[in-house]
């Protein structure tokens, strides 16, 4: 059966050895990567899969409960949203869970095409957050190499200042300034003023932005810089 394109390890975490195997087979029969923890211990010594990935667990897992274990996990690195898959139908703990990261609480049984079309949702949007995140990282890279007058010139660009005004706050002549930001935006691979600001304040340059943002879209307006 197919996986509808969506790809994935979803990694499960449940005490009873019996729904654990039967729930990694019936994922692998859909086309999906599972690996099945049985106890705390096991998960934690592991190292978190490479790629999207959606951690289904089980809300009481013997002295911790799912919140405790997910906390340890998010020490250690783990970054996968979390379902909990539990018997427990406690509203309290389904709303304490949503409170505090969890992406999901479902309650067993749960209809089959229900489970697929959560955790299908859940390995989605990991595979959006890991792209956001190796976009950030690329964008950091690029903007490690700008030398301290072109960190100079970018930053007062995304504060709005034209060239001249750049020129005036620095001290340095109108084209040094041009030269400077053309370098710049080479570097960080803006093609334009609005790209510029977007790319700058996503690697920390003017603080115009949070530190993640989405990709710009191409065929953002140009904007001329004066």
């Amino acid at each position: 059966m197919s996986n509808n394109g969506v790809e994935g390890t979803i990694v499960l975490l449940d005490t009873d050895v019996g729904l654990l195997e039967t729930l990694a087979s019936f994922f692998r029969l859909h086309g999906f990567a599972a690996e099945p923890f049985y106890n705390t211990r096991q998960i934690l010594l592991a190292n978190a899969p490479i790629g999207p990935g959606c951690l289904l667990m089980e809300w009481e897992l013997g002295e911790s409960n799912g919140l405790q274990v997910l906390g340890k996990l998010r020490q250690i690195g783990w970054t996968f949203p979390c379902v909990f898959y539990t018997g427990c139908s406690d509203i309290s703990s389904a709303v304490q869970a949503i409170r505090e990261g969890a992406a999901n609480f479902i309650t067993k049984p749960c209809p089959e095409e229900r489970l697929l079309g959560v955790v299908r949702a859940e390995l989605q949007r990991s595979a959006e957050v890991g792209a956001i995140r190796n976009w950030l990282g690329e964008v950091q890279r690029k903007a490690a190499s700008l030398t301290a007058r072109e960190r100079e010139v970018i930053t007062l660009a995304t504060e709005g200042l034209l060239n001249k005004q750049i020129g005036d706050r620095l001290g340095i002549a109108l084209p040094t300034v041009k030269l400077h930001r053309g370098r710049a935006m080479r570097k960080l691979g803006a093609r334009n003023t609005a790209e510029l600001v977007h790319l700058a304040g996503s690697a920390g340059l003017g603080g115009q932005r949070s530190p993640v943002q989405a990709r710009p879209e191409a065929g953002h307006a140009n904007q001329a810089a004066a």
